[in-house]
């Protein structure tokens, strides 16, 4: 894949963002790069752009997945004496009020996650051509 091919995946993968909650991980802004020499700012080669988006894409998802608060809890009972929470939940504050979420009900990513990390894999193996299914 050339320059060309990451761009055209960078705009596809940055209008989903958008599309799933998710418009600040396609902000540019995250993927400057200062010269040393020359002091100025730049983007990302459209590669490592690409590759740095899916990671945090993935990062985004890992906080919202059922797994990770499965996991979180599991690890706060390994390290606490006597009895471990049982749940946890988050209050959320908005302009509207305030909102309580229990992770508990959180969906299951996991899947999702695997095969965006299986993508970021192929990409930075770099045997992912255009057009082809990653999976």
């Amino acid at each position: 894949m050339d320059d060309d091919d990451y761009r055209a995946l960078i705009a596809i993968v940055a209008e989903e963002l958008r599309a799933s909650g998710a418009a600040d991980i396609a902000d540019e802004r995250h993927y400057v790069t200062t010269d040393e020499e020359t002091d100025e700012a730049r983007l990302l080669e459209p590669q490592r752009r690409l590759f740095e988006m899916l990671k945090a894409f993935e990062r985004f998802l890992a906080i919202q997945d059922r797994g990770t608060y499965r996991a979180a809890l599991s690890s706060i009972a390994r390290s606490v004496e006597g009895e471990a929470p049982r749940r946890a939940t988050v209050l959320l504050t908005a302009d509207d009020g305030q909102r309580e979420v229990d992770l508990s009900e959180a969906p299951d990513l996991a899947p999702v996650r695997r095969d965006l990390r299986r993508l970021i894999a192929r990409l930075v193996e770099g045997d992912l051509r255009p057009g082809e299914d990653f999976s």
